[in-house]
């Protein structure tokens, strides 16, 4: 049996120099990559296991994804809950497509 992919998108609007977090996703401790779409900011992803307390997500040679322009990364984590964030100077829309792999068991 294959695995199962679902691709859920957010887009979320930066606040002229304030931090904005995207809606939390349930990731369920699966494979998770991620595609940028937007001007370069200061923008990336958080993992969280209890979507309480959240950590920047780092590549699979653990560095952290952030400041990034558009592209697309791999998280080395298999988080419970992952979500988008910026903090870009002006105000610009950014998607973020979440691509999350679940084993079929």
């Amino acid at each position: 049996m294959s695995d199962v992919k679902t691709t859920i998108m957010q887009t979320i609007t930066s606040s002229a120099g304030a931090a904005v977090n995207g809606d939390p996703i349930r990731a369920g401790g699966s494979l998770v990559e991620v595609q940028f779409f937007g001007p370069a900011a200061n923008h990336g992803v958080e993992v969280s296991e209890d979507a309480l307390t959240w950590a920047p997500a780092t590549d699979p040679d653990g560095l952290p994804i952030t400041n990034i322009a558009a592209g697309y990364r791999i998280l080395r984590e298999r988080p419970m809950w992952v979500r988008p964030r910026t903090s870009a100077v002006a105000v610009n829309q950014f998607t973020f497509a979440f691509n999350i792999t679940k084993p079929n068991q």
